[in-house]
């Protein structure tokens, strides 16, 4: 089960790694003002989540032993 897990998760990164295609108009896109590197700031955010609920996962592992 971890090895498909770990399969798809190697084809969505390479699927998200792709440039768009040329022909592909995205017109619902949207400005905003803020931080210019607030996407930059997206691997950290789910690496601090993912920790999180690790940890939380350790823990509940813990108490039923």
């Amino acid at each position: 089960m971890m090895t498909e897990d770990l399969e798809r998760r190697i084809a969505l990164t390479e699927l998200m790694a792709a440039p768009d295609p040329p022909e592909l108009r995205r017109g619902n896109r949207q400005r905003f003002e803020g931080r210019p590197d607030r996407y930059e700031m997206l691997p950290v955010l789910a690496m601090l989540f993912a920790q999180t609920r690790l940890i939380e996962f350790q823990e509940r592992a813990s108490y039923r032993l």
